[in-house]
């Protein structure tokens, strides 16, 4: 009889529920989507310098076009992922494609009487981005305590976010920079020679990836020394738009 009594009981409570749910605004289904409609703004706001792009676009683009693959902090790369085709190229190893371009391009510099750049950095795999990463967390900490990792993210890309795993990437500086403290440093964006390759690099399938006024949209500070190879076609397109990789694959 008991248990009679509890299933009908246990009807007319579920009826009773459905009944609000179908007649309240903010019934169950509505309050679940006001959850996940919070959480996406949260996540706007933990971010809010990085542009959001279709990524599932831009990954179809990289697909057919591989010199357009795109890496930020919103598009990692797998720690597997490695180029097929890397080639030792002026003391630095890149994609093909890209060591081709680097040669003319400081080729063609040379006998312009532009001397003096070096390529100081290229590949780098996830394995050596970690390590990287994680000895400037340990250099910051005696500084930031537990804000050290949050500091260092701002200095180092995390594994996985750093465009040198493309092998597409590659920092340059100066012979005469080598025995400074800081060898990637601002000044290189004044001298001659960062000047020329400012107003040239595009011509060899290059663009400056971190342009000063392109900090919202890339979500990484101004590097004068960071150049990515693109292709001929799209360096050119990047350039006399004046955009930044994030915008061109979205306009594309």
């Amino acid at each position: 009889m008991f248990k009679k009594f509890f299933i009908l009981l246990t009807g007319i409570t579920l009826l009773c529920l459905a009944s609000q749910v179908a007649n309240c605004q903010y019934g169950y289904l509505d309050i679940g989507k006001l959850f996940f409609e919070k959480s996406v703004v949260t996540d706007q706001i933990t971010s809010p310098q990085i542009a959001e792009s279709d990524n599932h676009t831009q990954n179809l683009i990289s697909k057919k076009i591989p010199e357009l693959i795109l890496v930020n902090k919103l598009i990692r790369l797998d720690e597997k992922y490695e180029p097929i085709d890397l080639i030792p190229v002026k003391g630095v190893y890149l994609r093909e494609m890209a060591g081709s371009g680097l040669v003319k391009m400081l080729s063609d510099a040379k006998n312009e009487g532009i001397n003096g750049i070096v390529a100081y950095s290229g590949y780098r795999s996830y394995a050596t981005q970690s390590v990287v990463y994680n000895n400037k967390i340990a250099s910051q900490r005696p500084k930031y305590g537990e804000a050290a990792e949050e500091m260092a993210a701002k200095l180092v890309a995390p594994p996985g976010t750093s465009e040198h795993q493309t092998g597409l990437a590659v920092d340059l500086t100066l012979t005469d920079f080598l025995k400074n403290e800081y060898v990637l440093n601002y000044d290189f964006a004044d001298t001659i020679q960062g000047r020329w390759l400012n107003n040239n690099a595009w011509k060899y399938g290059f663009i400056l990836r971190y342009d000063k006024d392109k900090e919202g949209k890339t979500g990484i500070s101004y590097e004068p020394w960071h150049f990515r190879y693109v292709g001929l076609e799209h360096a050119k397109a990047i350039h006399a738009r004046n955009i930044c990789l994030e915008e061109y694959l979205d306009d594309t």
